[in-house]
């Protein structure tokens, strides 16, 4: 029995063949688009474990939402606090 489906990509409707129960796209363009974009989240997966890798961890381990925390906790940006960091260290003439 055929079944209608929606596209997950397009958003397109078609009808899946009575033999082809796993479609989830209405084209090859489509496939090709969900495949390509398959490959890139793995590449930003992956660049972001590099990154930790190399000391940026930051961004992966939580601390990024721990600083934009503390910028509005402090009613300020987080570009404002990072600035304001950033002179204080200047001072302390660590920078």
């Amino acid at each position: 029995m055929d079944e209608v489906r929606t596209c997950m990509i397009c958003g397109k409707k078609f009808i899946q063949g009575k033999y082809k129960k796993r479609m989830k796209y209405c084209s090859a363009e489509c496939r090709r688009e969900a495949r390509l974009m398959h490959m890139r989240e793995k590449d930003d997966r992956d660049r972001a474990r590099r990154a930790a890798d190399n000391g940026m961890g930051d961004i992966t381990t939580g601390k990024l939402d721990e600083r934009l925390a503390e910028a509005r906790a402090r009613g300020m940006s987080y570009a404002e606090l990072q600035k304001e960091k950033t002179i204080q260290k200047v001072r302390r003439g660590e920078l």
